[in-house]
């Protein structure tokens, strides 16, 4: 009999136990909001992973693709003998096809095609796939800083272009720095170094 009680009385115990946690469960996570318990959702690939040099709107919604016809050893044939991007350059039809489709796919405001350069991460005179949607995006003319635009970014090209070509730096860093943050490029070297991008224009820029 006095087991019988003992049971009893410890069936009770768990009971109010389990009847305290729920309603202890209840009332905490009744008050707690959903943003303080779920991380924020990461977005689109344009999130940088690092903090960047300048705002998200000038930087691309691609990764990035190497042409991998061109190499180190072989830069001297390719990008930089002149006219040669010209040899690789994808028909105006498909950029105007490929800048509609991507205004729509990536959900930007301004849908007039003429604002927007449509434009190759890694240039073509560093070896970027000519033809890759990964490769390519509907660049802003006109951003949110007044250098940020598909002009600022053409100049950094064409200097990247020039260092890869007179051997101060590789393909490859050239390509990684502009992947990685082509307005740090700007910001640390064109105008860090010459006050701008001034006049260096480039029979071969993109």
């Amino acid at each position: 009999m006095k087991y019988k009680e003992e049971l009893v009385a410890i069936t009770a115990i768990a009971a109010l136990a389990s009847g305290f946690v729920f309603f202890a469960n209840t009332f905490f996570w009744s008050n707690v909001h959903e943003s303080d318990t779920l991380p924020a959702p990461v977005g689109t690939t344009m999130v940088p992973v690092t903090p960047k040099a300048g705002p998200l709107d000038i930087y691309p919604e691609v990764p990035g693709v190497a042409n991998l016809a061109v190499t180190q050893d072989n830069i001297q044939q390719t990008i930089c003998k002149s006219g040669w991007t010209a040899t690789v350059r994808p028909t105006s039809t498909y950029i105007s096809s490929l800048k509609k489709r991507q205004i729509v796919d990536f959900n930007l405001q301004d849908t007039t095609l003429g604002d927007y350069e449509e434009d190759h991460l890694v240039s073509l005179e560093l070896g970027g796939s000519p033809d890759d949607p990964n490769n390519l995006w509907p660049e802003p003319y006109t951003a949110s800083i007044p250098d940020g635009g598909a002009r600022t970014k053409d100049q950094v090209e064409n200097y990247l272009h020039r260092e890869v070509c007179a051997g101060r730096m590789s393909l490859n860093d050239a390509r990684l720095s502009i992947v990685t943050d082509w307005y740090a490029v700007y910001v640390n070297d064109l105008k860090g170094k010459y006050g701008g991008v001034g006049d260096q224009t480039d029979p071969d820029d993109e």
